[in-house]
């Protein structure tokens, strides 16, 4: 069922659960909510004001976050990681003001399991909750935009290739205080979401295609996650707009 919540339009009304809206409307100084359950007024419809909370429906992503770069507000999202991979993040990406990670899982009301995607509070044109030892880029001027292409720029560092390997082998990768990780799991893996204040620096890459002949649907969106390197000054075509990363302690947000 939460399958659909990705990709049909009979099931996109996963509620944030009351506890956690009320944390994040507090914790993040918020005040209303332009797409509540059962609106009259479709928020994208409407002129925003600033300390907007908006858990939309996943498919419509696109739309809400491009409202949310036009009426320039100070907005907060509640969304999957795997949408920081999608194109339209590309154009709207300088608008992104801190990340904010979860790593357990949410279960929504009125499902009886927790959604298996890693989520995140993404800040548009806001300040930063609290300082930050992480920092998330965005790949925007890859030039080749394979997983060769990118494996051949990271060619100087230790490069780890997650791709399709079970949970189980992962472990032994974080034994080690330095490492890059090239990973298409986008963070939703529970070893790496547990592990995730071991990083320094979230590297996302848009829509990598693995051939020119590919079509747009067949995307395959990697990240790169660092421990003891910096590299983000080293890599072309990457964007100089850097955004915080948090990582959230629980879903209560202490």
């Amino acid at each position: 069922m939460y399958k659909k919540n990705q990709t049909s339009s009979n099931d996109q009304n996963a509620e944030t659960p009351p506890l956690l809206m009320k944390q994040i409307m507090e914790n993040f100084s918020l005040s209303w909510d332009p797409c509540p359950p059962n609106y009259s007024i479709c928020g994208l419809k409407r002129t925003w004001k600033p300390g907007a909370y908006v858990n939309p429906p996943f498919r419509e992503t696109k739309h809400w976050v491009k409202k949310a770069y036009n009426e320039g507000v100070y907005t907060v999202f509640l969304l999957p990681v795997s949408k920081l991979h999608r194109r339209y993040m590309e154009q709207h990406w300088r608008a992104v003001t801190s990340i904010s990670l979860f790593p357990t899982l949410i279960k929504f009301v009125n499902y009886k399991k927790p959604l298996n995607k890693a989520m995140a509070l993404i800040t548009f044109y806001g300040n930063s909750p609290k300082p930050s030892t992480c920092h998330a880029f965005s790949w925007l001027g890859l030039k080749n935009r394979t997983m060769k292409g990118i494996i051949d720029v990271l060619s100087h560092w230790p490069v780890h290739v997650i791709t399709k390997q079970s949970s189980k082998t992962i472990p032994p990768i974080f034994k080690h205080n330095q490492f890059i990780i090239l990973s298409p799991s986008r963070l939703d893996l529970k070893i790496i979401r547990k592990n995730l204040h071991r990083f320094t620096e979230i590297i996302f890459c848009p829509t990598v295609k693995n051939h020119e002949s590919d079509t747009d649907n067949m995307w395959l969106p990697p990240i790169i996650l660092t421990a003891g390197y910096k590299i983000h000054d080293k890599l072309p075509g990457l964007s100089q707009h850097t955004v915080p990363v948090h990582i959230l302690q629980d879903q209560t947000l202490k």
